[in-house]
């Protein structure tokens, strides 16, 4: 891990799908500020599809290219909390992910990166206490990103180094005869259809059309290039092919939902 330079605060992430209504994000910050008081606290969402480690692990990866090195997150989207699942440390692209071993880490250690199981068992000399069953976010990986961000512990230190991590459950793009054969991955706030299809499948296609439901979009650059309430298709800041409805809810509009088809023509 490449930790900040000197007189600069460390930050800790936090992507849950834990909503903002009750106290379960603030307990967090509270174990991380408690040990680590100089850690600046981001919260990137806690409005995650609930239950949902393939929208979390999507934006988590692209989240944290725009992260510095030396950020730790802690990732929890965790349906399997107090079951056999394991806990992960990752490192990937100079940060640590804390998160559950069901997948959400997967994108950023395909960066590559590399990953320990937690062994809670090693944790007494940190004071952690007994987890409690249902909330690891407080117990077990806000403390630890305190830890790590502070310089008092080492990933290495926290479990042994395993290559059998739960894959990203992000759905890959397949390569058909006249282009590729993607998938609405997720849905944002505005109803905007984020997919898995990207740059990389676009490759020098020079007029790539969107196919989903029955509609065909070319690609436009901005969402000012079609009149207000059509649909269009674009390259997003996020380098996902997105569809959307200009000043729209495209969710609503076309019926879009997480694994809904959608093909890109090369032209």
């Amino acid at each position: 891990m490449t930790l900040p330079a000197a007189g600069v605060a460390p930050i800790v992430a936090l992507t849950t799908d834990f909503g903002t209504r009750d106290p379960f994000v603030g307990l967090m910050k509270v174990q991380v500020h408690a040990r680590c008081p100089a850690a600046r606290v981001v919260d990137l969402t806690h409005e995650l599809p609930a239950f949902d480690p393939a929208a979390g692990a999507f934006w988590l990866e692209r989240a944290a290219r725009w992260c510095p090195a030396g950020t730790v997150h802690v990732a929890v989207v965790d349906p399997g909390v107090g079951s056999a699942r394991r806990l992960l440390a990752a490192v990937a692209g100079g940060q640590v992910f804390l998160g559950p071993d069901n997948g959400l880490l997967g994108a950023v250690l395909e960066s590559p990166g590399r990953a320990h199981v937690i062994d809670l068992g090693r944790l007494e000399r940190l004071g952690l206490g007994v987890p409690s069953a249902t909330f690891h976010g407080r117990d077990v990986l806000a403390p630890l990103a305190a830890e790590l961000a502070a310089g008092r512990v080492e990933v290495e230190a926290l479990g042994p180094a395993i290559d059998d991590w739960v894959r990203s459950p992000v759905p890959r793009p397949t390569r058909e005869r006249r282009g590729w054969r993607g998938a609405v991955v997720l849905l944002d706030r505005y109803g905007n259809a984020f997919t898995n299809l990207g740059p990389k499948q676009i490759g020098a296609a020079s007029n790539p059309v969107i196919v989903v439901k029955s509609l065909r979009l070319p690609l436009r650059r901005t969402y000012r290039d079609v009149p207000a309430g059509s649909p269009l298709a674009l390259v997003n800041s996020f380098d996902a092919i997105e569809i959307a409805v200009a000043q729209g809810d495209a969710g609503a509009q076309l019926e879009l939902r997480p694994g809904t088809p959608v093909w890109l023509e090369a032209g």
